[in-house]
C-alpha cells in the first residue's frame, strides 16, 4: 500500500510503498509500567501450513472457546457466555433495546402516550467468521433494527414511519484471556430515541451495582424508591460510569468495561442486566425555552448518519472490585502499546546514539503493595524532576514500596508533594521509598534526578 511518512533527510514527508501486515501475537509478559522489545524477522516458510483444527478457539460455527470462557452466538445476534471456572451461564448478552426519547440532552424521558420499546430479540442477524487461529477467534455480527423515525409533533408518541439503525459488532475471544472483547459500531437514521446494549447478569439476589469513577468504584442501590412528596426530580435508575460497571453476589459477578460510554443502569428485575447507553438521539437543550426556539436546536445531537464506535469488554468475575479493575486495565482500558523503536534512524544523517538505551525488558517504575495503583508518572510541571502518584483503591490503610527504575537514572532526594506538586517534606533519598498510605488516599512523590 502507499504510505506518507516524514523523511528527515529531505526535511518533508514523502510517499513510499510499504507492505502492511496485521498480526495476532501472543506476547511474553510485559512488566507493569515497563516494556519488552520484540524483533520481527522475515523467514521463508518451512512448508505448507496445516489447518490443525484441534488447536483453534472455534469449536463449531458460531462458538468460540478458550481455557476460561465459552461464547455461543445466537441467530438474533446475542450470545450466551459460559464461565467455565464456575459453570455460571450468562444468556442473551448484547441484547439491544430502543425506546423513544422526549426529554433533552440532559434527561431521558419516554414519550408520554407511547412507551413502545424495540428489542433485537426477534432480529435476524448477519453472522460471519472473521478469523479463527490458535491464538484467538473473531466474528462479525450485524443487527438491523427497524425503529420509529421519530416523535410526533407534540412529542407525546413515536410515529409509525420507520427508519433503519444498524449495529455491527466485532466479537473477539483470545487464548488465555478472561474477558470477551467487542468493537461495537452504531449507524443511526432515526431521531429522538435511546439505544442501549443489555448484558443480563441473572444475579437475582444482587442489591447493588458498582461503577468506576475518578479514583474510586462507587456502589449504588439497584432498587430506586420513588418519593411522591419529593419536590423536583425523582432519583434516576441510570448512573454515571467512567470506565466500567459491575454487578455481583456471593462471589460471582459480571462487569462491562467501555471506552466512551458514560451512562449505565442495572435493571431492577430478575435479570439485573447492565444496560449501557450506546446512543441518545435528541436535539433539545431542555424541554422548555430551547425546545421551542429553532435556532437553539442541536441537529447534530440526533447522531443521524454518523457512525459511532465503542470498544467494550465483557468480564465475568469473582465479585471482587480488585478483579474487575485488573481485568479492565489489562484489556481495552490500558492496553499494551506497540511502538517502532527506530523508524527513521537509518535516514537521519546527524543521528547520535544516546548514552543510555532501553534494554530487552524492564520497567520505568515499580510499585509493591496490595490494592495500590500508579495513577501518574510524568515530569514535574516546573522542575526537571519525576512525579509519581499512587492511589490506595482499598478501604484499609496499606503499606507500599515505590522504586524508580529507569535505565541510567539515579535519584537524589525524594519529596512528598501535594497535587499542585508543592513540596511538603523530604521523606528519603535514592531510587526507592517505603511508605504507608491511608484508605482511598492519593500520595504524590517527587524524585530529584
Amino acid at each position: 500500500v502507499g504510505d506518507v511518512r516524514y523523511n528527515p533527510r529531505r526535511g518533508h514527508p514523502t510517499w513510499g510503498k510499504v507492505t502492511r501486515v496485521t498480526a495476532l501475537l501472543e506476547l511474553p509478559e510485559v512488566p507493569a509500567y515497563g516494556w519488552r522489545r520484540l524483533e520481527f524477522v522475515p523467514v521463508k516458510p518451512s512448508g505448507k501450513l496445516q489447518n490443525r483444527r484441534e488447536f483453534y478457539l472455534e469449536r463449531r460455527p458460531g462458538v468460540m472457546e478458550n481455557e476460561y470462557l465459552r461464547v455461543a452466538i445466537n441467530p438474533n445476534g446475542t450470545f450466551d457466555l459460559t464461565d467455565k471456572r464456575n459453570g455460571k451461564v450468562y444468556p442473551s448478552q448484547l441484547l439491544l433495546e430502543d425506546s423513544g426519547d422526549a426529554g433533552s440532552v440532559y434527561i431521558h424521558v419516554e414519550a408520554e402516550n407511547d412507551h413502545r420499546t424495540v428489542y433485537s430479540t426477534g432480529a435476524a442477524a448477519e453472522i460471519c467468521s472473521l478469523y479463527d487461529t490458535p491464538l484467538g477467534a473473531a466474528y462479525e455480527i450485524k443487527v438491523t433494527l427497524k425503529l420509529p423515525r421519530g416523535l410526533s409533533e407534540d412529542r407525546k408518541r413515536r410515529v409509525a414511519d420507520e427508519e433503519i439503525c444498524t449495529v455491527t459488532t466485532k466479537l473477539m475471544l483470545y487464548k488465555g484471556v478472561k474477558r470477551v472483547d467487542m468493537l461495537v459500531t452504531v449507524e443511526n437514521k432515526a431521531e429522538n430515541h435511546r439505544l442501549r446494549a443489555l448484558f443480563p447478569s441473572m444475579l437475582e439476589n444482587a442489591v447493588t451495582s458498582e461503577s468506576g469513577q475518578a479514583f474510586d468504584m462507587v456502589s449504588r442501590p439497584i432498587h430506586i424508591e420513588v418519593d411522591p412528596d419529593l419536590p423536583g426530580e425523582q432519583p434516576y435508575p441510570t448512573h454515571p460510569m467512567q470506565d466500567y460497571c459491575s454487578v455481583s453476589e456471593k462471589g460471582v459477578g459480571l462487569a462491562v468495561a467501555a471506552r466512551g460510554i458514560y451512562e449505565y443502569e442495572c435493571t431492577d428485575n430478575d435479570e439485573h442486566a447492565l444496560a449501557l447507553t450506546i446512543l441518545r438521539a435528541n436535539q433539545f437543550i431542555d424541554t422548555d425555552t430551547f425546545a421551542i426556539t429553532p435556532e437553539y436546536f442541536m441537529r447534530e445531537a440526533q447522531n443521524v448518519g454518523m457512525p459511532i464506535s465503542y470498544q467494550m469488554s465483557l468480564i465475568p468475575h469473582d465479585g471482587q472490585k480488585s478483579t474487575v479493575r485488573r481485568e479492565a486495565a489489562c484489556g481495552i482500558m490500558d492496553p499494551v502499546l506497540l511502538a517502532n523503536r527506530d523508524p527513521e534512524i537509518k535516514v537521519m544523517p546527524d543521528y547520535v546514539r544516546p548514552a543510555e538505551v532501553l534494554g530487552e525488558t524492564g520497567e520505568a517504575v515499580k510499585l509493591e503493595g496490595e490494592d495500590l495503583t500508579v495513577t501518574t508518572f510524568k515530569k514535574a510541571l516546573k522542575r526537571d524532576t519525576v512525579i509519581v502518584r499512587v492511589l490506595n483503591n482499598g478501604g484499609e490503610d496499606k503499606e507500599g514500596k515505590l522504586a524508580l527504575s529507569l535505565p541510567g537514572v539515579k535519584a537524589g532526594e525524594i519529596y512528598l508533594t501535594d497535587l499542585e506538586e508543592k513540596r511538603k517534606e523530604k521523606i528519603g533519598e535514592g531510587n526507592e521509598i517505603a511508605f504507608t498510605i491511608d484508605k482511598y488516599q492519593l500520595k504524590t512523590f517527587e524524585f530529584v534526578i
